[in-house]
C-alpha cells in the first residue's frame, strides 16, 4: 500500500515538472489523448482512479453516494435556509440555549451568524457555483468514464456537465472554509481567538470526504477535485473580507458571471442560480423592512431540539410544496420549461428568506405577519 502511494506521488511530481509551455501544457491534461493515452500527461490519474475502482463495495458505494450529495447545490440551499431560520428565531445553539429573540431584521444567535451574514455567505456560494459553471464551459474537459473505457462512472446523474473543476469540491470548500474564515467559528477569550477543534475538523472532513467521493465514483479526475478544492478555499478565505469591505459591490461579479453563463453559454444552471438569489435577496429585504420596529422579547423557556427539528422540517416541506405547486401550475399553462424553472427558483429563494420566516413569525405572534 505504501509503495503504491509513493509511486502515485512520484508520478504527480513528474507530471507537474513536465507541464511546460504555460496554458498549452496545462490544457494538455484535459485532452482525451492525454489522460487516456499511454504515457501521456495525467497517466497517474488513471492509475489512481482504477485503484479506487478496485476498492468498490456496494455498502461503500452507497456511503460515497450519500457523501457526494452533501456537495450538491440543493444541499447548501437547505443548509443556508436552516441557518437563516435559526438566526430569525434568535437561538444560540442547536442544543436550544436561548437568549433574546431579535425582531429587527438582522437578528442573530448569541455569538452566531446574523441573517445579513448568511446572505453574504449565500452570495459567496452562488458566486462560486457560477464561476465553476463558466470555467467548465471554457475548458470543456471530458469526464474520466467518457474517455477511458476501463473506468466506470457511478451516480453519473450528479455529473451533468464538463469535468474541470469539480463543482462539488469547489462548493464544499467555499462554504466550509468561509464558515471558518468568517470568525464565527472562533472562541474569543482574554487570550484572544482560538479555533474550535470540533468545527475545524468537521469542515476539513466534509471537504475531504466530498472530494474523495467524486474520485471513488469515477466522475472526476484527481486534478478536478484538487483544482475545485483549491479555488473554493481561495474564495472561502477571501469572501468574508471582500464582503465586509465591498458589500455594496458584491453583486457585480455575480451578475457578470451569470450574464456570461446565460448569454454566452446558454447554461440553464446559471439562469436558476441568479433567479434563486434574486428571490432570496428580495425576500430578505422585504423581511427586514417589515421588522424595523426593533422589538425584542424574552423567551419563557428554552425550545427543545425536537421543536427545532420540527421547525426546520416545516420550512423544508413548505418550500418543497411551494416549488412543486408552482412547477405544476406553470407547466399546465404550457410555459417553456426554462421559464417554469426560473419562476420556481425565484419562489424558492423568496420562501427561504421571507415566506418561511413569515409563517414562523405568525406562529409565534398570531395576528402579526411581517
Amino acid at each position: 500500500m505504501a509503495a503504491e502511494i509513493a509511486a502515485v506521488l512520484a508520478a504527480v511530481f513528474e507530471d507537474l515538472t513536465s507541464l511546460t509551455g504555460g496554458l498549452g501544457g496545462f490544457v494538455g491534461l484535459f485532452d482525451p489523448g492525454g489522460p487516456g493515452g499511454p504515457g501521456g500527461p495525467g497517466g497517474w490519474q488513471i492509475d489512481l482512479l482504477l485503484w479506487l475502482q478496485s476498492m468498490r463495495h456496494p455498502a461503500l458505494t452507497l456511503f460515497m453516494g450519500g457523501v457526494t450529495m452533501l456537495g450538491d447545490d440543493l444541499f447548501y440551499v437547505a443548509v443556508l435556509g436552516l441557518m437563516y431560520w435559526k438566526a430569525f428565531l434568535g437561538i444560540d445553539e442547536i442544543s436550544g440555549t436561548n437568549g433574546r429573540v431579535y425582531l429587527n431584521g438582522r437578528g442573530k444567535s448569541d455569538g452566531g451568524f446574523s441573517r445579513q451574514d448568511i446572505m453574504a455567505l449565500m452570495n459567496l456560494v452562488v458566486l462560486s457555483v457560477l464561476l465553476n459553471i463558466v470555467i467548465k464551459q471554457v475548458i470543456a474537459a471530458p469526464r474520466p468514464f467518457e474517455v477511458v473505457q476501463a473506468l466506470e462512472g457511478l451516480w453519473v446523474f450528479t455529473a451533468g456537465s464538463a469535468s474541470f473543476p469539480s463543482g462539488h469540491a469547489q462548493t464544499a470548500a467555499t462554504f466550509w472554509v468561509a464558515l471558518l474564515s468568517s470568525g464565527k467559528f472562533f472562541e474569543t477569550g482574554r487570550q484572544g481567538g482560538s479555533w474550535r477543534p470540533g468545527r475545524l475538523g468537521t469542515s476539513l472532513l466534509m471537504v475531504a470526504l466530498i472530494s474523495i467521493s467524486r474520485l471513488y465514483l469515477g466522475v472526476h479526475w484527481p486534478q478536478d477535485v484538487l483544482a475545485g478544492a483549491a479555488l473554493g478555499t481561495i474564495l472561502g478565505f477571501s469572501g468574508p473580507v471582500l464582503s465586509k469591505n465591498f458589500n455594496r459591490w458584491s453583486l457585480i461579479p455575480i451578475l457578470a458571471l451569470a450574464a456570461t453563463g446565460i448569454f454566452v453559454y446558454q447554461d440553464d444552471g446559471a439562469v436558476q442560480l441568479i433567479c434563486l438569489l434574486a428571490g432570496a435577496v428580495f425576500g430578505h429585504w422585504k423581511s427586514s423592512r417589515g421588522e424595523r420596529s426593533q422589538r425584542s422579547v424574552n423567551s419563557d423557556r428554552d425550545p427543545s431540539v425536537a421543536a427545532l427539528a420540527l421547525t426546520f422540517a416545516f420550512g423544508l416541506v413548505a418550500i418543497a410544496g411551494a416549488y412543486l405547486a408552482t412547477t405544476w401550475l406553470l407547466t399546465l399553462a404550457v410555459l417553456p420549461e426554462l421559464l417554469v424553472k426560473a419562476f420556481a427558483t425565484v419562489e424558492t429563494g423568496l420562501m427561504v428568506t421571507w415566506g418561511v420566516p413569515s409563517l414562523l413569525d405568525f406562529k409565534r405572534y398570531p395576528g402579526r405577519c411581517g
